[in-house]
C-alpha cells in the first residue's frame, strides 16, 4: 500500500489482480488527504524514494477522549446537525478561500519551512540486515518547490476558516511541518534544539529511542548536514553530536517546538 501512495497521489495507480497476470486495473483520480493512519506510515516516510515524497504530515493529538463526544445511535439527530455544521462551515470557507491574501511574511515563512522539510526528510539508503546498517547512498534533498505550494493551500486554507489575523493558522503551519519530518529525526533533533549537543547515550535516553537507532538516525543527520560531531571519543555511543549552527538558528527564527 505504501509503495502505490505516491503514484495515487500523482493521479494514478495501477495494479495486477487475480490469477490473470495480464489483468491490471487503472485508478484515476485525486488523492491529496489521508486521515486517521496508524504510526506505521513513519516507515513509508523513512523508505520514500528519491523521486520525492508526496504528502504532508499532521501528528494529530488528542490530551484526552472525553465520553460524552461518543457516538450515540439515539442521539443521531444530534449528529447529523453536527454533521451539517461543520459542511457549512467548509462551504462558508471555499466561498471566501478566493479572497484570503498572503503577507511578505506569509511568504517567507513558507519558504523557509518548505526548505526546511525538504532538507530534513531526504533519502538515506543502508544496507540490510547485521547489527550495523552501513549507509550505502545518501540521495539529494528534494527541491522545495512542491512542498512550498502544499504549505500554501495548507495556510490559504485555514486563514479562509479562522481569519487572516488569527494566529491558530500559524500554530498549525508549524505543527505541519513538524510533523513532516520523519518522527526519530525530529526527537533528536528537538533534544539537541532544547538541550544542546548531547553524546549519543545521553541523546538516546533523551529521546526515548535505543542507542543503536539513535546511532544510526544522527549519522544520518550529519550526512544531510543538520548535525555535527564535536567530540569522538572512539568509545561507541560515547561521540557528542550537535546541531549544525545554521540549522539551530533557523529552527530557532522559525520557532519550532
Amino acid at each position: 500500500v505504501f509503495n502505490q501512495l505516491r503514484v495515487a497521489y500523482d493521479g494514478e495507480a495501477g495494479s495486477a489482480t487475480g490469477v490473470d497476470p495480464d489483468s491490471i486495473v487503472i485508478w484515476e483520480g485525486k488523492l491529496s488527504c489521508l486521515a486517521c493512519v496508524t504510526g506505521a506510515i513513519e516507515k513509508y516516510k523513512e523508505q520514500a524514494t528519491d523521486l520525492g515524497e508526496r504528502f504532508l504530515y499532521l501528528h494529530h493529538q488528542v490530551p484526552k477522549f472525553d465520553p460524552k463526544y461518543k457516538v450515540n445511535p439515539k442521539k443521531k439527530v444530534l449528529s447529523e446537525i453536527a454533521a451539517r455544521q461543520a459542511q457549512s462551515l467548509i462551504e462558508l470557507a471555499q466561498s471566501e478561500l478566493s479572497e484570503v491574501k498572503l503577507t511578505d511574511d506569509d511568504h517567507e515563512l513558507l519558504n523557509r519551512l518548505g526548505q526546511l522539510i525538504a532538507m530534513t526528510r531526504a533519502v538515506i539508503e543502508h544496507s540490510s540486515g547485521g547489527s550495523k546498517r552501513e549507509i550505502l547512498h545518501v540521495h539529494p534533498a528534494e527541491e522545495p518547490y512542491r512542498v512550498i505550494e502544499q504549505l500554501e493551500v495548507v495556510l490559504r486554507c485555514l486563514k479562509s476558516i479562522h481569519g487572516s489575523t488569527a494566529e491558530r493558522p500559524y500554530k498549525v503551519l508549524k505543527a505541519v511541518a513538524i510533523s513532516s519530518v520523519p518522527e526519530n529525526r525530529w526527537k533528536l533533533m528537538r533534544v539537541l534544539i532544547k538541550k544542546g549537543p548531547k553524546a549519543i547515550s545521553s541523546l538516546a535516553i533523551e529521546a526515548g529511542m535505543v542507542e543503536t537507532t539513535t546511532r544510526r538516525v544522527a549519522e544520518d543527520l550529519e550526512m544531510l548536514g543538520i548535525f555535527e560531531t564535536l567530540v569522538t571519543l572512539g568509545k561507541r555511543n560515547a561521540d557528542v553530536f550537535s546541531l549544525v549552527e545554521e540549522v539551530r538558528k533557523e529552527i530557532a527564527g522559525l520557532r519550532l517546538k
